[in-house]
């Protein structure tokens, strides 16, 4: 077997430093020197490298950093965070491995050999997800290995290659010391007490002389790496649906501002559902509080749609009806209504597409106003002219929908019907009629009318009727 370890060892930080480009700096203005502080230990864990070239490096106590430069900014290191996102890259490499295991709060493990067939060779293989992960921003160390344990341990040393011959994984195992082992400070000391030194010392020992001279820790590390143990990792199984969320490196009370970090966001769903030949019908846009609190933004299409710019042009009319009570620290977005995707008719040798659909339409006018808004019309089998019409909310709006209004369905009424009819004071020429219409006995708005096609005297066609009483009305106009 071979398995390739990812260390992204700093990836809450690169997760932050990837919303700079939402805040308007001067050209000429120095980075923010940023570091990432264990709450527990008070020392640093993660740095930018503005932090590296004033002297702050990682282990360094919060007090020493501080003092090394005045202007420092102290952001507490967040485990849980960095799980998410983990598990967020995972998801996009499991199109290219299915053995996905993850190494919280920042590795991987994917077992690679059993797909070098498909990509015809390593190389090949290495070329298509380092694509993917250097479109993500992330920061990482990487390594190959017979085992999990060796090809992290690697990893974390910054090896950077990609060895699949033994001779050449004991070489670069060989250039280890004691103290990079994944060992408690107190075995260190006592290897080195015996004179052990290099990892080589260790691997040269047979596994029942590593028993008898070391305690159960030594054991069960060297034999893992060796292959000796079983490493006994979980696989990644990706949930079926698409969730990403994005911590600001500095809050936000402008919404329009908040295109900037969505639209990575946005980005990741594209590649999501283009990978898997799907697309959302919905997307949820939660804008967290600094107090915990959220407010939810969603956004639908009926025909669904997977292109990030289709996605943020909604956004954006979305956003100007949106008003944040609290500055908006972070964000993530889900998206959860997902099917396959559909190649709609085109014309084989036309080239100009239609401006807009009549979904993409009834999508950004619910973005613009909102969902409970929009309507449709929808024809009513009814004698009384006030009833022939009714509203349907727009989402169920569908072209081969069987009850839109149409000349098939109903006969043709005028296209402007007055809400109450008036009476009848001109004199009109009568065209065609007349047509009965009469409700039911047990209806409670009884009419009883004789309905006719005229015009005025100024050229107008009406839409007239006369009552039993022998009064006449208008009832509309047409077009």
């Amino acid at each position: 077997m071979l398995w390739l370890y990812i260390d992204f060892y700093a990836l809450q930080l690169d997760a932050l430093l990837l919303t700079q480009d939402a805040k308007v700096r001067h050209e000429d203005s120095e980075p923010d020197v940023l570091v990432l502080v264990n709450a527990k230990t008070n020392r640093v864990v993660q740095l930018n490298d503005a932090a590296l070239k004033h002297g702050l490096k990682t282990g360094m106590g919060i007090a020493t950093a501080v003092s090394l430069h005045h202007d420092v900014q102290v952001m507490e290191y967040q485990p849980e965070r960095e799980r998410d996102k983990l598990k967020q890259i995972a998801q996009l490499l499991y199109d290219y491995t299915a053995d996905i295991a993850l190494a919280p709060p920042q590795g991987l493990h994917l077992r690679i050999d059993n797909m070098f067939r498909l990509y015809g060779g390593l190389e090949n293989y290495w070329q298509s997800i380092s694509n993917t992960l250097s479109s993500l921003g992330y920061r990482f160390r990487y390594a190959t290995g017979t085992t999990p344990p060796m090809s992290k341990l690697l990893a974390q040393q910054g090896l950077n290659q990609l060895l699949d011959q033994p001779k050449q994984l004991k070489q670069a195992l060989a250039q280890l010391h004691i103290e990079q082992l994944e060992i408690d400070q107190k075995t260190v000391e006592t290897l080195n007490r015996v004179g052990i030194k290099k990892l080589q010392q260790l691997i040269q020992l047979p596994m029942k002389e590593l028993a008898r001279r070391f305690d159960i820790q030594v054991l069960n590390y060297i034999g893992k790496m060796l292959g000796e143990l079983k490493h006994g990792l979980q696989f990644y199984t990706p949930p079926p649906y698409f969730s990403a969320d994005l911590e600001l490196m500095f809050e936000i009370s402008n919404t329009q501002v908040l295109q900037h970090p969505l639209k990575k966001l946005l980005a990741q769903l594209e590649t999501f559902l283009q990978m898997r030949n799907l697309v959302t019908q919905q997307i949820n846009v939660h804008l967290f509080y600094r107090h915990q609190e959220s407010i939810t933004v969603s956004l639908s299409r009926a025909s669904g749609e997977y292109k990030q710019e289709k996605w943020l042009a909604l956004l954006q009319l979305k956003l100007e009806s949106v008003k944040l009570t609290e500055p908006v620290v972070s964000v993530q977005l889900q998206a959860k209504v997902l099917q396959p995707m559909t190649t709609g008719s085109q014309s084989l040798f036309g080239q100009k597409q239609p401006n807009i659909s009549q979904e993409e339409l009834i999508s950004m006018l619910q973005a613009k106003v909102g969902e409970q808004k929009v309507f449709s019309l929808l024809a009513n089998d009814q004698h009384n002219p006030a009833w022939v019409t009714a509203y349907q909310s727009a989402e169920h709006v569908s072209s081969n929908s069987s009850n839109l209004l149409s000349k098939e369905h109903i006969k043709p009424r005028p296209s402007l019907q007055l809400a109450e009819p008036i009476l009848l004071k001109d004199k009109v020429t009568l065209l065609q009629g007349p047509e009965r219409l009469q409700t039911a006995w047990w209806q409670q708005a009884m009419i009883q009318r004789d309905y006719y096609v005229a015009r005025s005297h100024d050229g107008k066609l009406c839409w007239i009727f006369k009552t039993p009483q022998k009064q006449w009305f208008i009832q509309g106009y047409f077009a």
